[in-house]
């Protein structure tokens, strides 16, 4: 590319055309076009897992408090602005990845405030109480929740690792990385699970 440029003393631009529909035939004609698509394991993994992480820590909460837990309608709606919000990220992944890189310090700034004043506004708001639960249940629904969350990321995961490598490579080997997908929401929901923990007893 950069020597046909410099020979014809054409802009890449103008010799090439657009980047990123180059760079897609690009990868058409050398057989490296990305094996992974967003399916039906993708979904029922992240569904599980977001999902499983709530209802641990919601089980943690109500065995610190000793108490059965009060599902509210505030958890009812933040659940669905949940899995609303991740059914957006699978369903149209490129498009937000593309604002996100195009507008990178803005995304960072603003969506975390959103997010986070979003739902609190929903818990705070909507403290009627829906129905008790004991905590065993939740525990034990948590607990299946994550197993198919890991279960469902293992199966999804390219076998052969990661398939975004440059012209000319092949696949590393992903036995690691296919792991690490598969343990990612466990090992976060453990996280949430000792940070509530350490506020519980700080309180």
């Amino acid at each position: 590319m950069d020597s046909h440029v410099a020979e014809s003393g054409e802009g890449a631009l103008e010799a090439f055309g657009e980047p990123v529909p180059y760079a897609r035939e690009i990868a058409r004609s050398s057989g490296k076009e990305p094996s992974w698509s967003i399916n039906s394991w993708t979904v029922l993994g992240n569904v599980a897992g977001l999902v499983g992480m709530l209802a641990a820590v919601r089980a943690l909460t109500g065995w610190l408090e000793g108490g059965p837990l009060a599902i509210t309608v505030g958890d009812g709606v933040g659940l669905l602005l949940l899995l609303a919000l991740m059914g957006a990220v699978l369903r149209w992944p490129t498009p937000l990845i593309r604002v996100a890189v195009e507008h990178r310090v803005a995304v960072s700034l603003l969506t975390p405030v959103v997010l986070i004043g979003a739902f609190v506004g929903v818990f705070l708001l909507l403290r009627d109480t829906w129905f008790e639960v004991g905590v065993l249940p939740v525990a034990l629904v948590a607990v299946v929740l994550m197993a198919t969350s890991v279960v469902a990321a293992w199966i999804d995961a390219p076998p052969d690792g990661d398939q975004i490598v440059a012209p000319g490579q092949s696949p590393r080997p992903g036995g690691g990385a296919r792991i690490a997908g598969a343990l990612i929401l466990p090992v976060l929901t453990l996280l949430l699970l000792g940070l509530t923990w350490g506020v519980h007893l700080l309180g």
